[in-house]
């Protein structure tokens, strides 16, 4: 027994120990980073299969030396981002949140619940696509009641051609309906990530209207374990080295 008392008490002295440590020096204390993504955004994010967003989130982690820790964030249908953003990385779970758009509503919505954002590193947006070969079509398409729809309305396009959603827009200009069609490129990375599309190609012109372009960022929670600088720093040395470009090329996401 007195063995075992004696035991005992090394074990809470060595806990002791470990704790004043802590204390002292709150950074040991801090080897994981916590990074929230959607749970279904592909292709910047998906629980089954990654993703950019995934593969950049794993890369910051190696860049500020830490442990990276996934939360996969539902993005529930009422609320939408805001809600998620507020059970998420606001309620302490994380300490970044990847993948928000760089849009007057979601600067609003972040600047009101105290969250800092990062250097933009990613750009999304819609492209201009044809066939290879060429069309019998006259039209130009794009997904009903989009920047691009409505860039076209405002280009007073006689021959616009609204679509439901992107795979109805895509399938039409493969069967040679469309002369051209302006298609989200996260969903257009999506139609080419299988290889295996030979007949689409994208236009040396693409449109220059800014309203068509948005950048990619990610929320900070303040008084988390990594600081927003570090953040920006390591994104910015992916960003010189070609890494961001390389992630975007391996999930087929087209450079804008």
């Amino acid at each position: 027994m007195p063995n075992k008392f004696k035991l005992l008490c090394r074990g809470y002295a060595a806990l002791a120990l470990v704790a004043a440590l802590l204390a002292a020096n709150p950074g040991l204390a801090a080897e994981t980073l916590k990074v929230c993504v959607d749970a279904d955004n592909p292709p910047f994010s998906s629980e089954s299969r990654g993703g950019i967003d995934v593969d950049i989130a794993r890369a910051l982690a190696t860049g500020l030396q830490r442990e990276l820790a996934l939360q996969w964030v539902r993005v529930p249908e009422r609320g939408g981002l805001g809600k998620a953003l507020k059970q998420s990385i606001q309620a302490g779970q994380c300490d970044i949140f990847m993948g928000l758009p760089l849009e007057a509503e979601m600067t609003r919505e972040l600047a009101e619940r105290k969250l800092a954002t990062s250097r933009t590193y990613m750009t999304v947006g819609y492209v201009s696509v044809s066939l290879r070969a060429g069309g019998s079509g006259s039209k130009i398409g794009a997904v009903t009641a989009t920047p691009a729809d409505l860039y076209l309305h405002r280009q007073h396009t006689a021959d616009r051609q609204p679509y439901a959603n992107n795979r109805d827009l895509i399938e039409a200009l493969r069967a040679g309906k469309l002369k051209r069609a302006l298609i989200w490129s996260p969903a257009l990375a999506e139609h080419l990530a299988g290889g295996n599309d030979n007949v689409l190609q994208i236009d040396a012109a693409q449109p220059a209207d800014p309203g068509l372009r948005f950048g990619l960022l990610a929320a900070v929670r303040s008084g988390g374990t990594v600081s927003l600088a570090d953040i920006d720093r390591v994104l910015a040395e992916l960003a010189s080295a070609g890494k961001l470009a390389e992630t975007a090329a391996a999930h087929a996401l087209p450079a804008l």
